[in-house]
């Protein structure tokens, strides 16, 4: 007898995919809406844009598939099936677990456009979200609204910040990125070809299973607006009065406990644009030379020391392939796997490629999750964000003294 598919309330489908480490931490990844194969996503794509569909398969994204929003849905329920989508994969991480929910310290939220219904302020997703799987009111959240840089940002708050230190965490990394991008009116080709629906969540202890050493956070803005969106959070923040100064693009609404990066404006009567070449030019000229620098001061304080792999978010194939060869050429022997096969999630995707590498094994990496054992995190995105770290995972039994109460 067949499996009956999993399904959000609503009835749509979500495909679900559990992954473990060899010290305990789960992660579940989950994939909802319509299932577009990568030929059906082309043949859209060449019917609403004009474009020739042998000119869209020269210029391959890397993606097998992509999750698509049902067009038919209004926006609230959309939103709904986002939310909808977290809970049901959080309660899943939370049983993978074997927590009790009285137990889980803390929620953490990362998020590119949030969205919750009916609301014009900064949503508080985090609290929306844990309220939503019963947890205790106070536990401490955080929101991270920072495109697809959010998830590596909010792993190295999760482990630099008292307020979460040591506690049972659940990371939830959601976007369901096609309520933008079903209208081929209000979004550009490449958009519409590449994001898809996803929400990655990880049930990690920090301190006690995993650590965070070299983290490095910087901003570059994207000055010109190669890659814009529109902010569902911007009503409440403070204007841009000099777009040198990188630190106004990254602001802090204490109100909704949420850190933000400004993203740029899409044009008139677009919900999310992205010049195609300019955007790869930009990651290209900024992320680049800063992961290559921060690598080099890695090794640099490790010499002699095999660079672990590194997992990074996967924004399509041609940018990805950008990195891979700027280690190639300079001699980095470091693997970088591309696991988004199923669409890039923006704030998802990261988490999503993470918890696929604690199955991932190639040539001399094996068990790279074992204790002892870290991997580099790189992740960048709109607006300008860019984030490196080494996570390094723990023997939780030799550090059940940073648990908190």
């Amino acid at each position: 007898m067949t499996e009956a598919q999993p399904s959000l309330t609503s009835g749509t489908p979500i495909d679900i995919d559990r992954h473990r480490s060899a010290a305990g931490i789960v992660g579940i990844n989950g994939q909802w809406g319509t299932r577009l194969s990568r030929d059906a996503v082309i043949s859209r794509a060449s019917e609403y844009y004009k474009v020739p569909e042998d000119e869209l398969r020269k210029k391959d994204l890397g993606f097998d598939c992509i999750y698509q929003t049902d067009p038919k849905l209004d926006h609230d329920a959309a939103i709904a099936d986002e939310i909808d989508a977290a809970v049901t994969v959080g309660n899943e991480v939370i049983e993978e677990r074997e927590w009790e929910k009285p137990d889980v310290g803390g929620v953490i939220v990362a998020s590119g456009m949030p969205g919750i219904n009916g609301t014009t302020s900064i949503p508080n997703f985090a609290r929306e979200i844990a309220d939503r799987l019963g947890l205790k009111s106070d536990i401490p959240t955080l929101n991270v609204f920072a495109a697809c840089n959010s998830p590596a940002y909010g792993l190295a708050a999760a482990h630099e910040r008292k307020a979460f230190q040591g506690r049972r965490i659940l990371q939830v990394n959601l976007e369901g990125m096609t309520r933008y991008t079903n209208d081929p009116k209000r979004a550009d080709i490449t958009s519409y070809r590449a994001f898809s629906n996803s929400v990655s969540i990880t049930g990690y202890v920090s301190l006690v299973e995993t650590e965070i050493r070299h983290h490095k956070h910087e901003i570059t803005p994207d000055e010109n607006g190669v890659l814009s969106a529109k902010m569902t959070y911007k009503d409440k923040t403070r204007p841009i009065t000099d777009p040198k100064d990188s630190n106004q693009y990254w602001q802090v609404d204490p109100e909704s406990d949420t850190e933000m990066v400004i993203m740029a404006e899409p044009p008139e009567g677009y919900d999310i644009w992205m010049d195609g070449l300019a955007t790869f030019r930009f990651f290209g000229r900024n992320s680049g030379p800063f992961l290559m620098r921060e690598l080099k001061a890695y090794m640099d304080a490790h010499p002699g020391k095999q660079l672990p792999p590194i997992f990074a978010h996967n924004p399509s194939l041609p940018v990805f392939d950008l990195f891979v060869r700027d280690l190639k050429r300079n001699e980095i022997a470091a693997p970088m796997p591309f696991l988004a096969w199923d669409g890039n999630s923006s704030a998802a995707t990261l988490g999503k490629v993470l918890h696929r590498g604690f199955d991932y094994h190639e040539g001399n990496v094996k068990d790279v999750t074992e204790p002892g054992k870290s991997i580099i995190i790189f992740a960048f995105g709109a607006g300008g964000s860019q984030e490196f770290a080494e996570l390094v995972f723990l023997d939780p039994n030799l550090n059940r003294e940073r648990l908190a109460a």
